[in-house]
């Protein structure tokens, strides 16, 4: 049982590593971009994290704490998301005035 376990851990450890090689601002990867923005490094022992996001000790309304965990699981209707969904989607912002042209991601959205 021991070694199942630490070979499984071994490959949950291995999506994440393998998302650290990804630069979520050249490619829509959704685990690539939730590790760039969100991840709690490994312990020296190799641990699984144990740290429980702030937000969830605040004393905020569902509807918030809702919003807040859609936003950082990439679980939002911001134009990035909707692209990864479809091949003719744009990415680029349409609630900025003017020529410029952004990419609605967190980022900007923040």
């Amino acid at each position: 049982m021991q070694e199942f376990t630490a070979d499984l851990k071994h490959r949950m450890r291995g999506v994440w590593r393998d998302a650290e090689l990804v630069d979520p601002n050249t490619h829509n990867n959704k685990l690539a971009t939730y590790h760039s923005w969100f991840a709690i490094p490994f312990s020296r022992k190799e641990r699984m994290p144990t740290n429980v996001p702030r937000y969830l000790h605040l004393d905020l309304s569902k509807h918030v704490v809702r919003n807040i965990s859609r936003f950082r699981l990439r679980a939002h209707t911001l134009k990035v998301e909707a692209a990864a969904w479809h091949e003719d989607g744009s990415c680029v912002c349409d609630q900025c005035p003017g020529e410029d042209e952004h990419v609605q991601n967190e980022v900007h959205a923040l």
